[in-house]
């Protein structure tokens, strides 16, 4: 069986580490993805590619990131939109326009996965539509 290529976001902690080390285990290859890229150097010890991505920049840098990432291994098979931010309070206690933002959530969870998949989208009909080597 041959190996998938995985892209994951949010992968300093929680999930998208998990994620990744279920990945690589399993044979396949991952590039994981997070804010700093000095909290993804472990997962690259272990054998992932790691590249800083942070999804509340913009669809140009988010677009750019994703250029690199199918430039790792030419190609990428599965994207594990991962990364969010959570707010953490009662609703009393959050405030709009209070800092941090309480529609980034919002944001940052809903809008930034429309902006990813339409992203991740564009590069994979491209990649259809260029000639096998």
């Amino acid at each position: 069986m041959a190996q998938s290529i995985w892209l994951i976001t949010g992968c300093t902690s929680g999930f998208g580490e998990q994620f990744v080390h279920d990945i690589l285990s399993r044979g396949d290859k991952a590039i994981a993805t997070g804010r700093s890229l000095s909290r993804l150097s472990h997962l690259e010890a272990a054998g992932a590619a790691t590249l800083q991505l942070d999804i509340t920049e913009t669809q140009q840098s988010i677009r750019d990131t994703i250029a690199k990432a199918i430039s790792v291994y030419g190609r990428i098979d599965v994207l594990v939109n991962n990364a969010s931010y959570i707010s953490i309070g009662t609703w009393e206690d959050l405030e709009y326009g209070a800092s941090p933002p309480l529609f980034l959530d919002f944001e940052g969870d809903l809008l930034t996965f429309v902006t990813d998949m339409k992203t991740f989208s564009h590069s994979l009909i491209q990649m259809s539509l260029a000639p096998s080597k």
